[in-house]
């Protein structure tokens, strides 16, 4: 049975002007002094292309760049260059990826996407094990941006693709894959049953899982939802049924009694209404969605991988052992095409997972250093440092009555 084409499609804004580069490295608490050096992140493209001049205009009137790395390698799907509405979803995320990271490699590998889900899902296996073991490029991270119900794949397809996430993990490649627009509802059909549903591949147990916010001028987020007349889209998020959860999570899952994977683990801007700035067939527009909020995770973990000096790698058990690194999004849901979402809240939650990026304290938990002092404010101490400093003061006031 031929189905429709499993793809994330970006959110056009009614709005004309949207979040600056500038704005967003802003919010997230970006270093100035880094663009994301000597990496390389690889973009995962389905039967969507681009047009080389949309991202000149991007680079240099949004950029300021007089120039950027960008190749293209072809899995068996040519360029489309740009000319159709699909081509906004590669378009946005080389110029997000950029627009994060301009001094990074970017290479687009464009695959078909297939006429039915299992072929989709094969081509994503196949396409996945390329990048993992291309010796030209040698990806250090991956941006996927593409998916759709769990329900809608088979388990040999979902085990094919883990194990190949699984390898990109072991390599030290981080694979970021967007969570969907779909919110708790989780399909890209809106005559299904309404059920809540999660999204492949994102829901795989050694992807990251990437969740979407509304994201204000002053930075602060709330979970992204659309509360207008028509289904506007809103943030994927839920438990799975395909993966049982990794270890490094299930403790942040005993509060919605399960033991299964939940989606997303972090999150960024996604909300057209508060959408980012792209240059798509000539025109300065404003898109939003998970496909946005992914490439712009990609482009912090090439900041982070250039600051560690080394790959980050597959860093989701540091994250869920200490969050702090992360700003915890505790306003929002994502109810969806009638279907109720989940709420944020306080520590990880299906709508933002741990949070949004705070790539200063990320740099700083990820290198083993210690958080900077504005970073520990309102955190108790450890039982065992105050014992110590006490028995340190009995031990001078003992000294001075000698």
């Amino acid at each position: 049975m031929n189905y429709a084409v499993p793809r994330k499609r970006a959110i056009f804004a009614a709005a004309v002007a949207g979040l600056t580069p500038r704005d967003v490295r802003r919010a997230y608490n970006v270093p100035d002094h880094l663009d994301g050096s000597g990496q390389t992140i690889a973009l995962l493209e389905f039967g969507s292309g681009y047009s080389r001049s949309d991202i000149d205009c991007f680079a240099k009137d949004v950029l300021g760049l007089a120039g950027y790395d960008l190749h293209f390698v072809s899995l068996g799907e040519p360029n489309e260059g740009g000319r159709e509405p699909v081509d906004l979803e590669a378009t946005l995320d080389i110029q997000w990826a950029l627009a994060m990271a301009p001094a990074a490699r970017i290479v687009v590998y464009e695959a078909p996407p297939g006429g039915t889900y299992e072929e989709f899902g094969q081509n994503l296996a196949r396409a996945l094990r390329h990048v993992v073991d291309d010796e030209q490029f040698h990806p250090d991270i991956v941006s996927i941006s593409y998916g759709d119900a769990e329900q809608n794949f088979g388990a040999l397809e979902a085990r094919a693709v883990e194990e190949v996430l699984a390898a990109a993990a072991q390599a030290g490649i981080t694979v970021f894959v967007a969570s969907g627009d779909q919110g708790a509802y989780g399909e890209h059909r809106l005559d299904d049953d309404k059920i809540r549903r999660v999204e492949f591949p994102a829901s795989c147990p050694h992807a990251i899982a990437v969740g979407g916010t509304s994201l204000s001028g002053d930075g602060g987020e709330s979970s992204w939802t659309y509360f207008g007349p028509a289904n506007g889209g809103a943030t994927g998020g839920g438990i799975s049924e395909l993966f049982e959860a990794p270890a490094y999570q299930t403790a942040h899952l005993r509060r919605y009694g399960t033991t299964r994977r939940g989606v997303p683990d972090v999150a960024a801007v996604a909300d057209p209404a508060t959408g980012c700035l792209v240059v798509f067939q000539g025109r300065h527009q404003t898109v939003g969605g998970t496909s946005l909020a992914a490439p712009i995770w990609a482009g912090i973990c090439a900041l982070v991988n250039q600051a560690l000096g080394k790959r980050a790698g597959f860093f989701l058990p540091q994250l869920y052992a200490d969050p702090g690194a992360l700003k915890d999004v505790t306003s929002g849901n994502n109810t969806y095409n009638f279907v109720p979402g989940f709420e944020a809240g306080p520590g990880w939650d299906p709508c933002t997972g741990l949070g949004s990026p705070d790539v200063g304290r990320l740099i700083e938990q990820l290198s083993g250093k210690a958080p900077a002092p504005e970073a520990a404010l309102g955190r108790k101490p450890a039982t065992g440092a105050v014992f110590l400093v006490l028995l340190l003061f009995v031990f001078a006031i003992l000294l001075l009555a000698l």
